[in-house]
């Protein structure tokens, strides 16, 4: 038909300019990413590039370490440099870990649990704990907390363990290429501890800028396909 011919040839010249534009972004990302490779890149620039690539199904047993200090983290970038993955503590020695267990396993009550002492302690010094988009300055606030906790205990005590549900977990991938949690699901990942889950959904928030070098070394300098597989080999 005439009016579908018209169309096509219109729409022609944008395909092409739109095509262009992919082509020159991805050469772009790749040259930034090889300038990066010893320390930034912004996060939103590795999502464009990534996406779903970021996202895998993981043993919890593999995550055996959180990051000791995530606030002095950039996480606006996605390569990190440093000595960061060799300042970790052990995911039993976590607040939330500890907490969910107390509540859990041991079924204590929460006024009974290490973490409430120490938001009572820091709200009457006037320095209230944060916890996601809840400050912790009131007793109010304390038990509202502690009580939307039992609600979800409850639930995977009832229901079991959904993984469609569940929040992913954040994690980082240190220089020899391990895991390590960082910031996202904290509560998912030591109740799949806790209950022996096989697996969890991960997303992967940074990487050591010395695993990005031995990718770059072993697989080439086409940097983003490179990445998406080494991304592939930590996951088997």
């Amino acid at each position: 038909m005439p009016v579908l011919r018209l169309v096509k040839n219109l729409l022609k010249p944008v395909a092409k300019a739109a095509a262009k534009v992919a082509v020159w972004t991805v050469l772009f990302v790749n040259f930034y990413i090889f300038k990066s490779s010893k320390n930034h890149l912004p996060i939103l620039l590795a999502n464009l590039c990534f996406n779903d690539s970021f996202v895998f199904k993981l043993d919890p047993k593999l995550l055996k370490y959180h990051i000791s200090d995530p606030d002095s983290m950039p996480e606006n970038l996605f390569i990190w440099s440093g000595e960061w993955d060799r300042d970790i503590i052990t995911i039993e020695e976590h607040e939330k870990f500890i907490m969910i267990k107390e509540l859990f396993v041991d079924k204590k009550d929460y006024q009974d649990t290490q973490f409430y002492s120490l938001a009572v302690s820091q709200m009457l010094k006037g320095d209230p704990v944060e916890r996601g988009n809840i400050t912790l300055d009131s007793t109010e606030n304390i038990n509202l907390y502690f009580e939307k906790h039992k609600k979800i205990l409850k639930d995977i005590k009832t229901n079991g363990f959904d993984l469609g549900l569940a929040p992913q977990i954040g994690v980082v991938v240190d220089r020899d290429g391990h895991f390590i949690h960082f910031r996202q699901g904290h509560h998912t990942l030591a109740m799949a501890k806790i209950l022996g889950v096989e697996n969890v959904i991960v997303r992967i928030r940074a990487i050591h800028s010395l695993w990005l070098c031995h990718q770059i070394k072993s697989q080439g300098l086409f940097l983003i396909s490179s990445l998406r597989k080494g991304f592939k080999k930590l996951f088997k």
